[in-house]
């Protein structure tokens, strides 16, 4: 008999960004498309209904460096980025769990986002965060609904998105500076 999915909540840290998000327990890992990882995929209930992306669009630009996002200044990395995705719920037979959301730059080897989430909408902020100009282009982002015990469902279709170029008050490129080293 199939259980249901257990979920929780899961505090990440990267560096100066603090983000929750649900995740299964365990979290299976299989071929996610582009990915080129590949492992035991999950059970799937078949084609179904998927998502329809909403927000980011099709060509969406990503502000960087927004005083908007509720984020401190940093002297190099400026204000940091956030993006709002959003997509449509979907009913499943045996209740709608969650959705898998996955962002990744086509030119990364690892993604930017691959986690379970609870909701048809997820903010990522990234404060400090930024994308340096050479990685500004090439974005892009998909979703996959589970249902109640785990299953999954088809990916949706893709949207492609880019940054805008980080640049600080003073008209320079955002940068890293070295992290101090403890003695």
């Amino acid at each position: 008999m199939r259980q249901p999915l257990q979920t929780h909540t899961q505090v990440i840290c990267l560096g100066a960004v603090l983000l929750l998000c649900a995740c299964r327990e365990p979290v299976a890992m299989w071929e996610r498309p582009g990915s080129g990882r590949a492992a035991a995929a999950p059970d799937s209930f078949g084609g179904g209904p998927t998502v329809t992306l909403l927000a980011p669009p099709e060509g969406a630009v990503i502000a960087q460096n927004d005083s908007s996002i509720g984020c401190p200044p940093h002297e190099a990395r400026g204000y940091g980025f956030q993006i709002q995705f959003d997509w449509t719920d979907v009913a499943l037979p045996d209740g709608t769990a969650g959705y898998y959301l996955f962002v990744k730059n086509r030119s990364a080897m690892y993604p930017m986002i691959d986690w379970f989430v609870a909701e048809s909408e997820f903010d990522f902020t990234a404060c400090n965060g930024f994308v340096i100009d050479r990685n500004m282009f090439g974005w892009y982002w998909l979703v996959q609904p589970v249902d109640a015990y785990g299953s999954v469902g088809a990916w949706s279709d893709t949207a492609n998105f880019s940054f805008a170029p980080c640049r600080l008050p003073d008209g320079r490129r955002c940068w890293a500076p070295p992290e101090s080293q403890p003695r």
